[in-house]
């Protein structure tokens, strides 16, 4: 296993105990400290002749890139004047990603992040809303339609063991490995979001025969993004929190994860929840009555949005003591009223099959 790759596990290990509320040096002691130090250091040499800034009378003083791109350092003007024909295209376009995302975020206002979102579209052959819950639906590769759990089982019970594999919207059977990149492609030629944010999960996992390559995945993920795929916008910003492709920025990670959570996804406004909870720390054993109040507005939100976690975390607060009883009903009647929305006999049956048809 490469450094690199080490790296990676490390930073993946320190989102899952954010995610979980878990303090990381209770687990791993020191390993926040590596980190942050390995984030560092990304930058302590020369992107032209490689000298290193080690504090030191001996040392070269770094300084960064003048195009304010804060992707390299240089240890004098006459290095940076060398490099500037293998940087200045990646600087001027990282300087644009740049003056986009501040545009972006300027749209996050108090009444834009606690207005409730839409509940997600409706599936294509029930035209019911999608559940939030991952095994409640499926995108199928061959068109790119995201189909719910109740008319995948519904269409399997009706057609031949042949056909077993054949998408239930365009009847396609699903592309192979050696054709799945090709159609994705082809997909993306057409402005499909899904399609570019699916190929970002695939460089980030290193699947399907491409490499590792987390900066690959975040830039197809802006893509996605901006072409309307909520989802990218939480990837973007857990990348940005723990450094992960890009340089580790927990401002513009949680304005991401915000972005998302306006949008609709349901694990980025819950983790809104836990980052409130905590006080924006990694672990905060007693939260103030405002953290607690901030935290209970954002899964109230999430419940709507069909969050069962975060119903749980306010079902575990009533128990202890920290919202009322009246805070409970709200989010239990809201649950109710998700589950209204999107239950069907069909997924009812399905969901009775096995976990991996459960919508809720």
């Amino acid at each position: 296993m490469s450094e690199s790759q080490a790296f990676q596990m490390l930073s993946l290990v320190s989102a899952m105990c954010r995610e979980t509320g878990t303090p990381l040096d209770s687990l791993y002691p020191g390993l926040e400290g590596i980190i942050m130090d390995r984030q560092s250091s990304i930058s302590s040499t020369c992107a032209q002749c490689g000298k290193g800034d080690g504090g030191d009378e001996s040392s070269e003083t770094l300084k960064p890139c003048d195009g304010a791109c804060k992707m390299v350092s240089y240890c004098s003007p006459a290095c940076q004047q060398a490099h500037r024909p293998v940087h200045q295209k990646a600087c001027m376009k990282r300087v644009t990603e740049m003056q986009e995302e501040e545009q972006l975020f300027e749209q996050i206002t108090e009444d834009t992040l606690f207005k409730q979102p839409p509940l997600l579209e409706d599936c294509p052959i029930c035209m019911l809303p999608m559940p939030a819950k991952g095994s409640g639906s499926r995108q199928q590769l061959c068109c790119g339609k995201v189909i719910c759990s109740g008319c995948i089982h519904a269409f399997k019970s009706r057609i031949t063991k042949k056909e077993h594999d054949v998408c239930p919207f365009c009847r396609a059977p699903p592309p192979n490995e050696s054709k799945l990149m090709k159609v994705l492609t082809k997909r993306m030629k057409k402005g499909d979001a899904e399609s570019y944010h699916l190929v970002g999960c695939y460089y980030q996992d290193g699947k399907y025969g491409l490499p590792t390559d987390r900066a690959k995945a975040v830039e197809l993920w802006r893509k996605a993004a901006k072409l309307g795929c909520v989802e990218a916008y939480n990837n973007i910003g857990n990348s940005c929190m723990y450094g992960m492709g890009v340089e580790r920025d927990e401002r513009k990670g949680k304005l991401y994860i915000q972005l998302a959570a306006i949008g609709g996804n349901s694990v980025a406004r819950y983790n809104l929840g836990q980052s409130a909870e905590c006080g924006g720390k990694l672990y905060n054993p007693t939260p103030s009555d405002v953290e607690r109040a901030l935290a209970l507005k954002h899964w109230q939100i999430a419940v709507k949005c069909g969050c069962s976690r975060s119903l749980q975390k306010i079902q575990q607060w009533y128990k202890w003591g920290h919202v009322a009883k009246q805070d409970f009903e709200t989010a239990l009647r809201s649950r109710q009223e998700y589950l209204s929305e999107i239950r069907s006999v069909q997924r009812d049956e399905a969901a009775a099959i096995g976990d991996h048809y459960k919508y809720y």
